[in-house]
């Protein structure tokens, strides 16, 4: 039988590798038949999954303060897991004509796309009953990114800020860290000044635009803002699917 940190080697990095074998407890972090008790991890180790698995429970220790927070987890969740009093998004696009970050809120997320929370209260740990943890795929992400690499600099990314009265996103410094299970984006666009987070309540719809209807998608109506799905700004759009004035519309 193979020893549990031989095990642990081959399946994933966390803050359990540095322990001694004597002090292991068998009942955490050990995969057999591709299940296992407790997974214990800790956001300032990389983690990776070489393929799927079941946690009878979750832990991760993290310190997160109060306000406004990004999220990578290997699971699905839902918003009232993490906190039931605080609003859950994923990423959007960037508006670079109101200088906003806009997130699509929702309830719950799958496995490995990064999220953020509103209004969480501080912790410094999350705790998760039974899940399914997913393989680590390629890209966490293209413009809002996850992470899974353990502690790392944030110098030239955009982090969460909050500030009162303000949620947003700044560019780090020289001294700015990320952590596994966090996440940031990669190009803000535009001016490199910070950007307000705003969330969208009805994007989720999907409205059809004609020729002939009253909405004109063109550069005459200087009240639409019209982005592509990547966030870049659309002077006069083709067929195809598009964000206009925070509401996805499809151009026919």
């Amino acid at each position: 039988m193979k020893k549990p940190i031989l095990l642990l080697f081959i399946l994933f990095t966390s803050s359990a590798l540095l322990a001694q074998e004597e002090d292991l407890d068998p009942n955490r972090n050990v995969i057999v038949n591709n299940s296992l008790n407790l997974l214990e991890l800790n956001a300032d180790y990389p983690f990776a999954a070489p393929e799927d698995f079941t946690a009878e429970s979750v832990s991760i220790q993290r310190n997160i303060s109060a306000g406004t927070a990004t999220f990578c987890l290997p699971f699905e969740v839902s918003a009232s897991e993490i906190d039931g009093s605080a609003e859950m998004g994923i990423y959007h696009h960037v508006d670079n004509t109101s200088e906003k970050v806009m997130f699509e809120k929702c309830s719950c997320t799958s496995a490995n796309t990064p999220f953020l929370m509103s209004g969480i209260a501080a912790t410094n740990g999350l705790v998760f009953g039974q899940k399914k943890v997913i393989v680590t795929p390629a890209s966490l992400g293209e413009v809002f990114v996850g992470t899974y690499g353990g502690l790392q600099s944030g110098e030239g990314l955009w982090g969460i800020a909050t500030k009162p009265g303000w949620q947003g996103f700044m560019q780090g410094g020289s001294g700015a860290k990320i952590r596994s299970f966090q996440a940031y984006l990669t190009d803000i666009g535009g001016s490199a000044g910070a950007r307000e987070l705003m969330f969208i309540d009805e994007a989720t719809r999907i409205h059809n635009v004609n020729d002939n209807d009253n909405l004109k998608l063109n550069t005459q109506n200087s009240e639409l803002n019209v982005f592509d799905l990547q966030g870049r700004k659309v002077s006069k759009p083709g067929k195809g699917v598009y964000i206009v004035n925070g509401k996805k519309v499809i151009v026919k």
